[in-house]
């Protein structure tokens, strides 16, 4: 496993350096916090999916604080693999997941 830490004024992962670490090591997935629940940064998942697609990597997007709330173009994110709390995203119950695979759909 390969953390890249976000930058601790905006909270935001460099794309360049999240991609460099990528390379650096064996990667099969890469997992995003689509947005930070302490300060709201969002990251930019439309530049990281397209390009982990591009270098074999599935791409997972960890929307708890998104879903439901910001419109999300799997397709166009590339976006392999969505997940966000049942709550947030058809009022379910709090122990229950939302998850989505967008893999093979494009």
């Amino acid at each position: 496993m390969v953390k890249v830490e976000a930058d601790p004024d905006t909270g935001i992962v460099d794309c360049i350096a999240l991609q460099q670490a990528c390379l650096a090591k064996p990667t099969r997935l890469v997992v995003v916090n689509h947005c930070s629940n302490v300060i709201g940064s969002l990251q930019d998942i439309e530049q990281l999916g397209p390009w982990c697609r591009e270098h074999g990597f599935l791409f997972m997007v960890d929307a708890s604080q998104t879903a439901g709330a910001l419109p999300v173009d799997l397709q166009a994110c590339a976006i392999d693999l969505f997940v966000a709390p049942g709550i947030n995203v058809c009022s379910a119950l709090r122990e229950r997941v939302f998850s989505m695979s967008a893999r093979g759909s494009s």
